[in-house]
Order: structure tokens, then C-alpha cells, then sequence
């Protein structure tokens, strides 16, 4: 063999080592990136089940919760839930609470790798005491006629009825501003009463973020003198949550909440203990008693010999026994917060 084609044979050799190299390289490169995506998405598969767990912990609590919140505005968060997946995902639901009636439940969950997640959601809860304290009257309507003999008394709005404690005690109520009329006129402004942008549906009478749709759906009863109900003569006879689509007559002796969507008329000798709600007329007839608040959405009027009895502390009692209420009821669609900040770190106190 030449010298010339030795050096040939020994650059063609260089050139497939090169060759090589550079092969090796790509590979060890594409290597290199199908692992790092394999790697993202492990953890874009992780974090997507960290969200899914904590979007469902939060469901979970706003489908099965009941009862009155425990947080307190400015105290530590309320766990509501805290729940294990198997082995591999840990879940729960803490309460922070905003206001009075507002809170924020932020859903937590973790993968037993450490990826998490968080996701809140605003929701109304009542609070019998915050809601009664909304009441400026014993009677809320844009019209009112009081005729001669008929009384509407306010004297004692805070003070102990039959069946019923005093409740001038309760800071939501003691804190009230301004003093409690006999009437008042016209009806409060939303988110009190009345129709919000993102809520047609509370439009016609409303009861907190509840419109005639949930109250509907929550009724212990759907109609007024189709079953009897307990007078308020004991803490355990209330009727509870009594909801009526149209126009509803009262003609005995009842108690709890009333919600009529409709006119609302008080015959002769009829008694209500506890907070009445309606969206059109109230006629409380001759020798009627209604005792603790009237909220209406047209006129009220009270015929001779008839009482409304201005009672906060009877209202309070009928919504304080309607545990169909007694649950957070999530606002619009716009009310999702996420992602939501990392998890507090292990040290920070929380009510159990």
C-alpha cells in the first residue's frame, strides 16, 4: 500500500470517528431532552392530581356541610376537612373567615412526593345573629299603613318572648347601629335585598345569597296549611324553613321562617312567630299577631285590633332552627381563586 493511501484510509478514519462523536452526542442529547419531558410530565401529571384532589376536597364540603360556621373573623382557619386519598394523596379544607357572613375555603392537597396544591372559593354562610341584624324595623317594605287600632310595638325588641331567650347579649345584635324603628321605608338596598348583577334570581325576596330557587329547594315545607306547624312554645317547635310559591293565607298559630313569593295575608285571629319574608303585598288582618320581623317587597297593611310585635329575638330563634339553612352556599362562577399561595408552613396553629 502507498503512502498516499494510507493517509487517505487514516482521514476517512478520523472522519467516522467524528462521525461518531457527533452521533453520539445527538443521541446522549435527545436522551438528555425526552428525559427531562418524561420528568415534566410526571410532574405536570402530579400537579394535575394535586388540583384535581383539592377541587374535589372542596366540593365534597360545600355538597355535605351542615351546621354554623366556627371560624371566627380574624382567628385562626377552621379545618373542615382533612382526608387521605390512599397512600399517595393527602387532602383537606380550611375555613378562613372574611366577615360576618363571608368566607374564603381554601382546598388543599399534596402527593405523597410533595407536590401541591391550593384552591379557594368565596362563600356565604349565615350567621342568624349577623342577619337579623340587618333589620333597621320591625316592618321593611316600600309602603305601610298602620290603621287606627292597630299596633306595631318595638318596645322590647331584644327582650325574652314565650319559648324564647333574650338576645340582646350577641354582639351582632348590641353592636347595632341607630335605634329599631316601628317602619321603615324604603326596603335596603343589595346585598340586603334585592336583585345583584351577578344574581337575578335573588331580584323578588331574598334571605342573605339565598333566592327563592335555594329556599325553594331547601323548604321543610313546600306549602303553608297543607301539614300542621308548631307554635314557638319550646326550643323544639319550630316548623323551620316554610316556603310558599304564590299567593299564601295564615290562618292559624305557626312559627319559624316564612318565605312567600307572592302576597302574604294574616286572616283573622292567624299568629307567626319568627322572621316573615314576601315578595309582594302583607295584610295582617283584624286580631292578627305577627311577632319578630316583616320584610316585603310591596305594601303592608295592618287592619284595626291587628299586633305586629317587634321581636329580633324571635326572628333569631326561627332562623337559629332551620338547619336546611345552616350550610355555605358558594357565590358566582367568579368567586374561584387559584392558583392560590403555597401551603403554610407546619408551624402555623389552626383550629381543629
Amino acid at each position: 500500500m502507498t503512502a498516499a493511501a494510507d493517509s487517505r484510509a487514516g482521514h476517512a478514519l478520523a472522519l467516522v470517528l467524528v462521525a461518531m462523536a457527533l452521533l453520539g452526542a445527538i443521541a446522549s442529547t435527545a436522551m438528555i431532552a425526552a428525559l427531562g419531558q418524561l420528568r415534566a410530565a410526571a410532574v405536570s401529571g402530579r400537579v394535575y392530581e394535586a388540583r384535581t384532589g383539592a377541587r374535589a376536597a372542596l366540593d365534597r364540603v360545600l355538597d355535605l356541610a351542615t351546621g354554623l360556621p366556627r371560624s371566627r373573623v380574624g382567628d385562626t382557619a377552621t379545618v373542615l376537612l382533612n382526608r387521605g386519598l390512599g397512600d399517595h394523596l393527602a387532602t383537606r379544607v380550611v375555613d378562613h373567615r372574611l366577615g360576618p357572613e363571608f368566607h374564603l375555603l381554601l382546598g388543599e392537597a399534596r402527593t405523597s412526593d410533595g407536590v401541591g396544591a391550593r384552591l379557594g372559593r368565596l362563600v356565604w354562610w349565615i350567621d342568624p345573629a349577623s342577619r337579623v341584624a340587618t333589620h333597621r324595623a320591625a316592618i321593611e317594605a316600600p309602603a305601610v299603613r298602620i290603621a287606627a287600632g292597630a299596633r306595631v310595638d318595638t318596645t322590647s325588641v331584644l327582650d325574652p318572648r314565650r319559648g324564647v331567650a333574650a338576645c340582646g347579649h350577641l354582639p351582632a345584635l348590641a353592636a347595632s347601629p341607630g335605634p329599631f324603628f316601628p317602619a321603615s321605608r324604603p326596603l335596603p338596598n343589595p346585598p340586603v335585598w334585592g336583585a345583584t348583577e351577578a344574581n337575578s334570581d335573588l331580584g323578588r325576596i331574598r334571605l342573605g345569597w339565598l333566592g327563592p330557587r335555594l329556599l325553594r329547594a331547601l323548604a321543610d315545607h313546600a306549602a303553608v296549611e297543607t301539614v300542621p306547624l308548631a307554635a314557638a312554645g319550646c326550643t323544639a317547635c319550630w316548623s323551620g324553613l316554610v316556603f310558599h310559591d304564590g299567593d299564601a293565607v295564615i290562618s292559624r298559630e305557626h312559627a319559624g321562617v316564612l318565605a312567600v313569593l307572592g302576597d302574604l295575608t294574616f286572616s283573622a285571629g292567624a299568629n307567626w312567630s319568627g322572621l316573615v319574608l314576601a315578595s309582594g303585598n302583607v295584610e295582617v288582618q283584624r286580631s292578627a299577631t305577627v311577632r319578630g320581623l316583616i320584610r316585603a317587597g310591596g305594601t303592608v297593611a295592618l287592619a284595626p285590633g291587628s299586633l305586629v310585635d317587634g321581636s329580633a329575638c324571635t326572628a333569631l330563634g326561627s332562623l337559629a332552627n332551620v338547619g336546611s339553612l345552616h350550610r355555605p352556599v358558594p357565590l358566582d362562577a367568579r368567586s374561584w381563586l387559584m392558583p392560590v399561595a403555597a401551603v403554610p408552613a407546619p408551624g402555623r396553629r389552626e383550629e381543629e
